[in-house]
């Protein structure tokens, strides 16, 4: 068995068994060894910068509104991933029968129509005030579902919507 393992074997002096060929631009193409080239110089190029008045060209910025569901998102500290997982819990929530008991039918077909289109009024203010028991500034109108609650601790949400 040691003869047959010794003929089949090759000397390690025998060339074609190095793994670095002797052209070594394929062996730098496929692997992580690379040469040094330093960088050339940089020739200094001016330019000529124009400075345009931007006073005035002031507008009125819009501010930026956070949708229901990424409220309910940030408060519940949930991924973005888990958005139509959420959606389709709070609508079987809200479809349920005791939930129309506590809002009303008016109202529970108002943060129904809030939460599926993902847009603010003031039945889903209170449907998020009830959820997260924080007061929200809606159109400058404070809204909170818990009247009797200190106010104070709790963190205010304001959103202004524009008709």
């Amino acid at each position: 068995m040691l003869n047959i393992l010794q003929n089949k074997l090759v000397p390690s002096n025998y060339q074609n068994l190095i793994w670095k060929p002797d052209n070594s631009e394929s062996y730098d193409k496929f692997t992580q060894h690379i040469k040094y080239v330093p960088p050339s110089p940089v020739k200094n190029i001016e330019k000529d910068i124009k400075v345009i008045n931007t006073a005035s060209k002031v507008s009125k910025a819009k501010k930026n509104i956070l949708a229901p569901l990424t409220i309910i998102l940030i408060e519940s500290n949930t991924f973005r991933d888990y958005e139509a997982n959420i959606k389709e819990k709070l609508v079987a929530f809200i479809t349920t029968n005791e939930f129309s008991k506590v809002f009303g039918i008016t109202k529970t077909s108002e943060i129904m129509s809030g939460i599926v289109n993902n847009r603010w009024n003031k039945s889903t203010a209170l449907f998020i005030s009830f959820l997260f028991e924080k007061s929200i500034n809606y159109n400058n109108t404070i809204i909170n579902y818990y009247k009797n609650s200190n106010t104070s601790n709790n963190l205010t949400i304001e959103i202004e919507t524009q008709n």
